[in-house]
């Protein structure tokens, strides 16, 4: 359940945040609800699918935490070039940027479902032959708040419910 939305003009950690803690969406100010909310929505998503919800992951060693934050843009990603639009690939990573794009656009595109786990494991060498690890990796490289232990036991249970319909 969502608590609240809340406008926070001194948020620190970055334009927005879900608190998977207080259940609370903060935003730095209105300017940013319209382009922000879909990652914020997709992390209460998250937090309310995942069994334990996603706040373990921020804790100790924060091991998973960009798991979560990787499918987040991922899924925004897929979802953006599904409807044939010009995306913004928040998801790639440092040296495998344009694989990635590639990536995106040939498995978002490719079939009349959203892509399951299992389509994002293949690989190709259309896009370097990397898959969903692969990426994940790369994108811990390029942004030094998400580069923390991977769960490699964590896959993306939220991609596999969009693929299922159950949306």
């Amino acid at each position: 359940m969502l608590s609240d939305v809340w406008i926070n003009p001194s948020l620190t950690d970055g334009l927005a945040a879900y608190d998977p803690l207080t259940k609370d969406m903060y935003f730095r100010s209105n300017d940013y609800i319209s382009t922000l909310f879909p990652e914020e929505f997709i992390h209460f998503f998250q937090d309310n699918y995942y069994p334990g919800g996603i706040d373990q992951y921020r804790k100790n060693t924060m091991v998973g935490f960009a798991n979560i934050e990787f499918e987040a843009k991922l899924i925004q990603d897929l979802l953006c070039v599904r409807r044939d639009g010009v995306c913004p690939a928040l998801a790639a990573g440092l040296n495998k940027s344009s694989e990635y794009s590639e990536w995106i656009e040939e498995i978002g595109r490719e079939n009349d479902h959203f892509p399951n786990y299992t389509e994002l494991l293949q690989r190709s060498p259309n896009w370097g032959n990397y898959n969903y690890w692969d990426f994940l990796e790369d994108f811990k490289l390029k942004y030094p708040e998400y580069n923390k232990p991977t769960e490699p036991n964590l896959t993306p249970k939220v991609v596999n419910f969009l693929n299922s319909g159950g949306c």
